[in-house]
């Protein structure tokens, strides 16, 4: 019943998300045409990506041993490998604004530069979210994670995949197929984080919301963005309905590559549990260790 308390006071917190989320599908209906077709098209993929991380939260949980330290090491290793994935974000923007330039699309190119700005630095606030997380989880669990550790394990195959389509399948002349990209990061935002924050409270307390801020920070960015996402897509589209297929297929790549992402955040949790319980002393409960301290 707590769990469920819990959950409920946090999403009426998100509900400002939930929202804006909502207002960018009813923003697509209305302008109808091309940019309605894209959402219909990716709604398979979303769908897909959706259902997999709620399964990913509930396997997490699933071990009765060591089910916190499990979602514990799943969010470490979340803002691990996020760093990655976003460490390049503001100059990706930019090359991709100036490639919207070049291409015609002024407005559009001018708005992804000033985005850019936006994204620098969150890098480290995926940096800040694993180091908080690596103290609450030696405090739980008595063990120390070393965080330059956590964070080199972060540099998977997933980063790599989204280098890949960001820097070579999205730039230059083809800068315009970042209009998927962004989309689905962003409408991806919205649609899973306050559900996924929402369990992580549930399962962990709100506590664990002091090293979540990436995930709250990044939403709240979401809100203002989403508009926009639909706004150029639409005027992209109008002009080049024949990049439709294009845009779809990047944003496919996207959530692909997010998939991946969530797979491989639990994946590294589990083994480092295994790795831990190896370990000469193992891995310790909290109540364990509360009543070892009693």
């Amino acid at each position: 019943m707590r769990k469920i308390l819990r959950r409920f006071l946090i999403q009426r917190r998100l509900l400002k998300s939930s929202r804006a989320l909502q207002a960018s599908h009813d923003l697509s209906k209305r302008f109808g045409g091309a940019v309605l077709d894209y959402n219909q098209k990716m709604e398979q993929e979303r769908t897909r990506l959706r259902n997999k991380v709620e399964a990913l939260c509930h396997q997490a949980v699933s071990d009765s041993g060591h089910a916190e330290a499990t979602l514990y090491l799943t969010l470490i290793y979340f803002s691990s490998i996020g760093a990655h994935m976003v460490e390049k974000a503001d100059r990706w923007l930019k090359s991709w604004g100036g490639g919207l330039i070049e291409s015609g699309f002024r407005e559009i190119g001018l708005s992804y530069i000033q985005h850019a700005e936006e994204e620098v630095g969150h890098d480290n606030w995926h940096r800040r979210d694993v180091k908080v997380l690596a103290e609450m989880f030696q405090e739980k669990f008595g063990h120390n994670l070393e965080v330059s550790q956590l964070l080199l394990r972060g540099r998977v195959d997933c980063v790599k995949r989204y280098e890949e389509l960001c820097e070579e399948e999205v730039s230059g002349p083809l800068s315009y197929r970042s209009l998927g990209v962004l989309y689905e990061t962003e409408i991806m935002a919205l649609d899973l984080a306050p559900k996924f924050i929402g369990f992580c409270v549930g399962e962990l307390g709100f506590e664990v919301l002091k090293g979540l801020g990436f995930l709250n920070g990044h939403m709240e960015s979401d809100i203002d963005h989403i508009r926009d996402n639909v706004i150029q897509m639409h005027e992209f589209l109008k002009r080049r309905p024949d990049s439709l297929n294009e845009l779809v297929d990047a944003g496919q790549k996207t959530v692909s590559i997010f998939e991946e992402y969530f797979e491989a955040c639990l994946e590294m949790a589990q083994n480092h549990i295994s790795e831990l319980n190896r370990s000469t002393r193992g891995l310790e409960s909290p109540e364990s260790r509360a009543a070892a301290s009693g």
